[in-house]
C-alpha cells in the first residue's frame, strides 16, 4: 500500500515538472514579495480641505468626531501595502488565437418608421404652455416692483470661506423645505471677483433654470471681519412657488403647494341630499371654520353651491391642504372624513376635537 502511493506520488510530480517546462505561464512561479510601505505618520487634515470636502458631499465633517474619521481613514489607506506587478502579464483571452470576423453589414429589420414615429410628440402640444411660462416670468415677474428681502452677517475674516459654503446649505435646504419637489433647488457654480463671491440657489423648472436667492461673501481688506449677504425676491419666490406647485399635480391638474406656504390650509365640502341637512351642514362648517381662524388657522368657507365631488376639486384648485368632508351622519355622531390632498386619502375625525388636531398638523 505505501509502495503505490509513493509511486503515484513521484509520477504526480514528474508530471508537474514537465507540464512547468511546456507551460508559458503568465503568472509567476514564485511569489513576488511586496515593496514596503513609507512610514507616512499619522494624517493631518486643514481646515481649506474640510470645506471642499463639505462643498462637493454637502456634508458636515467641521466637528472632532467627522475630522478624527476622516484623518483615521487617510491613515489607513497609507498603510495598504503595494504591490510590485513587474513582469506580471495578462492572462490569456479565449479568443486571442482566432480570428475575429465582423458581422454582415445588412439590414435585418426595416419598414418600421411608422411605429417609431408613433411615439413622437407634435411640438405643438406643448408649444403653447411652455412659452406662456418663459414669456411670463421675462415680460410680466422682471417688470413688477420687486420686493427685495436682504440679509448681512458679519463674519471673522478667517472663516469667511467656511461660513459663505455652510449658508448656501442651508439657504438650499430651507427652499427644500417648502417645496412639494425636494430635489427642485440647486446650486449653481461659485463666481468669483476681486473682493467677493457669490452663487445662486436655481430651481430646475420645466421652462429653465430659475434663480430664486443670491448668497455672496465680500472681503473687506485691512479689517478682521467679511460681510455674507443673502438677497431675494418676493414677486420671483411667489412664482416660483406657483410653477412648482402647477408642475407637481400629477396630471389631475390642481395647485399643489406645500402646507407651509398654501394660503388656505383646510376647507369645506356637504356631502348629502336631504334640503334640512344640507343647511344644518352648512351652519356645523360655519361654526368649524370660526375655530379655526379663532385658532389663526387659514381655513376657506365655501359658499355650498357645488356638490361634494366638484367641491373638492374646486378646494384643490386652490392649493388648499386638507378637505372636511361633512355628510348626514355627522349630524348623529360627530365624525366627519378629513382629507389630505396630496394622498386623496380621509381620516375620521370628531368634531369637538377638529380645531386641536388641525393645531398639531399644522403646527400652531
Amino acid at each position: 500500500m505505501i509502495f503505490i502511493f509513493t509511486t503515484r506520488t513521484t509520477r504526480y510530480w514528474h508530471l508537474m515538472n514537465a507540464l512547468r517546462r511546456n507551460l508559458n505561464s503568465k503568472v509567476p512561479l514564485t511569489p513576488v514579495s511586496t515593496l514596503e510601505n513609507e512610514n507616512y505618520g499619522p494624517a493631518k487634515v486643514d481646515r481649506n480641505t474640510i470645506s471642499l470636502l463639505e462643498r462637493l458631499s454637502l456634508v458636515k465633517y467641521d466637528t472632532p468626531e467627522g475630522v478624527k474619521i476622516l484623518e483615521d481613514s487617510i491613515t489607513f489607506a497609507n498603510k495598504i501595502l503595494h504591490i510590485n506587478t513587474t513582469g506580471v502579464e495578462p492572462l490569456y483571452s479565449v479568443l486571442e488565437d482566432k480570428n475575429l470576423t465582423l458581422r454582415e453589414d445588412k439590414i435585418t429589420q426595416g419598414n418600421c418608421q411608422k411605429d417609431i414615429l408613433k411615439n413622437a410628440v407634435d411640438p405643438q402640444d406643448f408649444k403653447e404652455d411652455f412659452f406662456f411660462k418663459y414669456n411670463f416670468m421675462d415680460e410680466h415677474i422682471s417688470k413688477l416692483s420687486k420686493s427685495n428681502l436682504q440679509f448681512y452677517l458679519m463674519v471673522p475674516q478667517q472663516d469667511a470661506m467656511q461660513y459663505f459654503i455652510k449658508w448656501q446649505r442651508y439657504r438650499k435646504y430651507w427652499w427644500s423645505s417648502i417645496s412639494t419637489t425636494p430635489g427642485l433647488f440647486s446650486i449653481n457654480d461659485i463666481k468669483y471677483e476681486e473682493k467677493s463671491a457669490n452663487v445662486d440657489i436655481v430651481a430646475k423648472l420645466p421652462c429653465g433654470d430659475q434663480a430664486v436667492e443670491n448668497v455672496a461673501i465680500i472681503f473687506k481688506k485691512n479689517e478682521k471681519s467679511s460681510c455674507l449677504c443673502c438677497s431675494m425676491s418676493l414677486e420671483n419666490a411667489l412664482y416660483i412657488l406657483l410653477l412648482d406647485g402647477m408642475n407637481n399635480n400629477s396630471g389631475d391638474q390642481y395647485l399643489r403647494l406645500h402646507r407651509k406656504t398654501a394660503p388656505f390650509k383646510i376647507s369645506f365640502a356637504l356631502d348629502c341630499n336631504g334640503p334640512d341637512s344640507r343647511d344644518m351642514l352648512k351652519e356645523l362648517a360655519t361654526l368649524l371654520h370660526h375655530k379655526l381662524e379663532s385658532n389663526r388657522i387659514s381655513a376657506w368657507l365655501p359658499d355650498f353651491t357645488l356638490s361634494h365631488e366638484p367641491q373638492i376639486k374646486d378646494n384643490m384648485h386652490l392649493g388648499v391642504i386638507y378637505t372636511a368632508i361633512l355628510c348626514e351622519e355627522t349630524l348623529k355622531n360627530g365624525i366627519f372624513r378629513l382629507m389630505s390632498s396630496s394622498t386623496m386619502l380621509g381620516e375620521q375625525v370628531h368634531v369637538a376635537d377638529f380645531h386641536k388636531y388641525a393645531a398639531i398638523l399644522f403646527e400652531k
